[in-house]
């Protein structure tokens, strides 16, 4: 007898025995013969106990290497995702970064005075284009018209407010004004100042100038 023909009768066995057999029963005895045979589909799990008291030893439950295999894989892989969910309940939110403090608008600061030309009329005279030129516009004239020591970002903010231009991001916009075009200097935030540099391109930059 050939290997087909063993599986042919053995399925023919197996049919007669269970034939007599409920869903139930029959879904059991499949149950036990995969343990003993070391057989344990992934979506199957071995009962321990059964209500029926008369199967035989060879049909009772057997903790087979393998069956002993199967089962510690899917108890590792239950208490990972245990641990899982109880990291991400447990895991703090994070902290949004606060934002660099806004500068102050100084509400008394002068723009137009009477004795000097007022810094709306200063910055007509120039093609201004860029945040880089609007801030050395206004310091140039904060330093050198108004003669206002001690300038801050607070007395450059005021001017753009003046000017009804669109706020840039402060101090950040004065630190790439001088890594971009050395115009000014921020060596102290607190005392900022037009360099030679930026006074030459104000003074002598014809194509900065506005033809009269």
């Amino acid at each position: 007898m050939n290997e087909k023909e063993k599986e042919l009768k053995a399925f023919n066995q197996c049919a007669d025995a269970l034939g007599s057999l409920e869903n139930k029963s029959i879904f059991k005895v499949f149950q036990l013969l995969s343990v003993h045979f070391e057989f344990i589909p992934k979506n199957i799990q071995p009962e321990r106990n059964f209500e029926d008291k008369g199967t035989t030893a060879f049909l009772q439950p057997v903790e087979t290497e393998k069956a002993n295999e199967y089962k510690h894989k899917e108890a590792d892989k239950n208490e990972n995702k245990i641990e899982v969910k109880k990291t991400t309940a447990t895991k703090a939110k994070p902290v949004k970064a606060s934002s660099s403090k806004s500068p102050t608008y100084l509400i008394d600061f002068d723009l137009m005075p009477n004795d000097k030309e007022s810094l709306k009329a200063f910055s007509e005279k120039y093609n201004i284009n860029t945040n880089f030129e609007r801030n050395l516009v206004c310091l140039y004239y904060l330093q050198e018209i108004l003669k206002t020591e001690n300038i801050t970002v607070n007395h450059v903010y005021t001017c753009y407010r003046n000017l009804n231009a669109k706020i840039p991001l402060f101090p950040q916009t004065l630190f790439d004004t001088k890594h971009r075009k050395g115009w000014i200097d921020t060596a102290n935030i607190s005392d900022l100042k037009v360099t030679r540099t930026g006074s030459n391109h104000i003074e002598h930059d014809k194509a900065f100038q506005k033809e009269d």
